[in-house]
């Protein structure tokens, strides 16, 4: 997942001093210390203290002096028994904003998040000025579960993070960064509502006057974290199936972005979603004409242009990716179909002398990489046909024929230092053994073998019936591969 290392180093070091680097961080002021209380009628309910309100007081006060000291067992029992005090103020006067700060501060103490951030906002609901009379002690709060939260993340608990983080943002709203790591950590935990909001409120803090009061690299961290801000609502509103509200988005990245294949790439999926069919194939078409794509980049626009049927245009980045990946075999199959599809049975069209010589060259390379699909047979032959040499017809079809195993639909997924395989095998004949095994070799960009994979297959009884095939390849950068059928 994307996160700036700005955002989880340097940003604590400015607002914290010591407390990034694990010094105990300031405790909030007390009430004696915070704003004057304003007398305004819009203020709110006043605050009030009582027995409870003192008790919890004293007690947060205990349990935090005695968490400087290293007394854990101290500590957890000042800030249980400050709970319980907290709670018997609001039991006994529902309406006193007091008593629901301490109840949050106490919560939030006890790692009581969500009720924690509960009390907080109840808080501020019954006493509007508490939102400037307590905000140095809320964003000192926000920077202690800040410093809390981001070894969570590193760590990768995700979940728990995102209840502090969370727990932060109900507190102190004037500040996008938690907003923003919030955000994405929504998106990997595919709570993409959420996302939408927190994101959007980041959004609002750093287009809002609230900019103006920060200092001026707190200012420009806060523009160039909003980088990552688009990406993520990108995402979430195509999981949401929104792809109306992602065109915006995407469109904003790839003016931004302009080398970034997979922005253009998404927006074009877009513009298909939303039946807008000639925005996605301009978009396909461009990038289909660039030399300096990946194999998988090419891959992507055939497969695009493929499902919107425009199987010429297809051809063309298919094409480009057998070029770029001589072995692999899902460009030389979907080149050649794209081509097939194209041409047969269509009277109107005449392929070129450099479309047919490409048809058979693939055909040829796919027959090599996949000796078990009859459908390569075929397809060569077609191509050898249309360059008036039938010479071969014969023996690729009987070959086609004599096949006792057929292997099908294959497809290669490329995933982090290796590749994913699935396809079909079946019994072409009543003369197939019962067992055989399917030896995969992999590629790497050059053609280069990286090392194989065997796959056995317990062949289902009679002929056409298929079982399923999936391997996974660990080893490198997998750009193409290839098989062998063992009895």
């Amino acid at each position: 997942m994307k996160l700036r290392n700005g955002l989880l180093v340097a940003t604590l070091a400015v607002l914290a001093g010591g407390c990034a680097s694990g010094t105990p961080a300031p405790r909030p002021a007390s009430p004696d210390e915070l704003t004057p209380v304003s007398d305004r009628a819009d203020a709110g309910e006043r605050p009030r203290e009582d027995e409870f309100t003192r008790a919890a007081q004293d007690y947060l006060d205990d349990g935090f002096a005695q968490e400087a000291l290293g007394q854990t067992a101290a500590a957890d029992a000042a800030l249980q028994n400050a709970v319980g005090q907290a709670q018997r103020a609001v039991e006994t006067d529902p309406t006193n904003p007091r008593a629901h700060l301490l109840l949050g501060e106490a919560l939030i103490s006890r790692g009581e998040y969500q009720a924690g951030a509960e009390a907080y906002r109840r808080a501020l609901e019954l006493r509007p000025a508490y939102f400037e009379e307590t905000r140095a002690q809320r964003e000192e709060a926000w920077v202690d579960l800040y410093n809390e939260g981001v070894p969570l993340l590193n760590a990768g608990d995700f979940g728990q993070a995102i209840a502090v983080f969370s727990a932060a943002d109900a507190i102190y709203e004037e500040r996008p960064e938690i907003k923003i790591i919030l955000g994405q950590l929504l998106v990997q935990e595919g709570e993409y509502e959420r996302a939408v909001e927190v994101l959007r409120e980041a959004e609002e803090v750093i287009a809002g006057p609230r900019i103006e009061e920060v200092d001026s690299a707190t200012a420009a961290a806060w523009i160039e974290q909003s980088e990552d801000i688009d990406p993520a609502l990108a995402q979430s509103f195509l999981m949401l199936d929104r792809p109306a509200d992602a065109v915006p988005v995407l469109e904003s990245l790839r003016q931004t972005y302009p080398d970034q294949i997979s922005y253009v790439r998404t927006l074009a999926q877009a513009y298909q979603d939303l039946g807008r069919t000639d925005e996605a194939r301009a978009l396909y078409n461009e990038l289909a004409e660039r030399n300096d794509l990946s194999p998988g980049d090419y891959m992507s626009l055939g497969i695009g242009l493929y499902q919107m049927e425009e199987y010429l245009e297809a051809s063309v980045p298919f094409i480009k990716a057998a070029e770029v990946a001589p072995y692999d075999r899902d460009a030389l199959e979907l080149g050649v179909n794209s081509l097939q599809l194209t041409y047969l049975g269509n009277d109107s069209l005449t392929a070129s002398p450099e479309e047919i010589a490409a048809w058979v060259d693939m055909a040829d390379r796919w027959i090599e990489l996949d000796p078990n699909n009859p459908q390569a047979y075929t397809a060569l032959a077609q191509g050898l046909a249309r360059q008036g040499d039938e010479s071969r017809t014969p023996a690729l079809l009987n070959t086609a024929q004599g096949l006792d195993v057929h292997v099908r639909n294959l497809q290669m997924m490329r995933i982090n230092g290796g590749a994913n395989v699935v396809g079909a095998v079946s019994r072409a004949s009543d003369d197939a053994p019962d067992t055989v095994e399917i030896v995969f070799t992999f590629y790497d960009l050059s053609g280069n073998a990286l090392g194989t994979e065997v796959a056995t297959v317990q062949l289902p009884a009679g002929v056409g019936n298929s079982t399923g095939l999936n391997i996974t390849y660990q080893g490198g950068a997998v750009e193409g591969y290839g098989y062998e059928v063992r009895n």
